[in-house]
């Protein structure tokens, strides 16, 4: 409850003013406000503190990492990179303080400068390679001349060319 309202209501049990007004105020049901002025009477403002403040929730732990030179976090003898919304790895500064969250459900956040971030482990081995055996050579492809149309060899072999196909008017050549 904002203490806004909790002005209204102690201005309401101090001045025995109108509940009619304090509803539409509070937005609230009579019963509901009626508890609220029966508890404001027997404890006072203690009556609207929350009975959980202060404790940790049980849903979740929450440990303070700093992130290491490989950007990484460690976290129970495994280490987690960073991932933003889109999937994508976030490479932090080294030595900044994270906030590690562990869900019930075993998932893993982390928060940095007040933006969040999912952990995904980073595998101790990488995995072997599948079908690279050996190491292949690059070739370097050898450079295929192409001769110019000046080239001696050139014109009378095109002439050959164009005398075989009858089609051709052979006053060109």
């Amino acid at each position: 409850m904002k203490t806004k309202d909790i002005g209204s209501l102690s201005k309401l049990v101090d001045s025995h003013g109108n509940k009619q007004r304090a509803l539409h105020k509070l937005k609230c049901s009579r019963q509901h406000l009626n508890r609220m002025i029966r508890g404001y009477k027997q404890q006072g403002k203690a009556f609207f503190v929350h009975g959980n403040r202060g404790r940790k929730p049980p849903s979740a732990t929450i440990t303070q990492r700093s992130i290491d030179p490989g950007h990484c976090i460690r976290f129970k003898n495994s280490f987690f990179l960073p991932h933003n919304s889109n999937g994508r790895p976030v490479h932090l500064f080294p030595k900044a303080k994270a906030l590690v969250i562990q869900a019930l459900d075993g998932s893993l956040f982390a928060s940095v400068n007040d933006r969040m971030y999912a952990l995904k482990e980073v595998p101790k081995h990488a995995p072997p390679a599948v079908h690279n055996t050996s190491p292949k050579q690059f070739v370097k492809p050898k450079k295929i001349y192409i001769p110019p149309m000046s080239h001696p060899w050139r014109i009378a072999s095109f002439g050959k060319f164009a005398q075989s196909q009858s089609h051709r008017p052979l006053e060109d050549f």
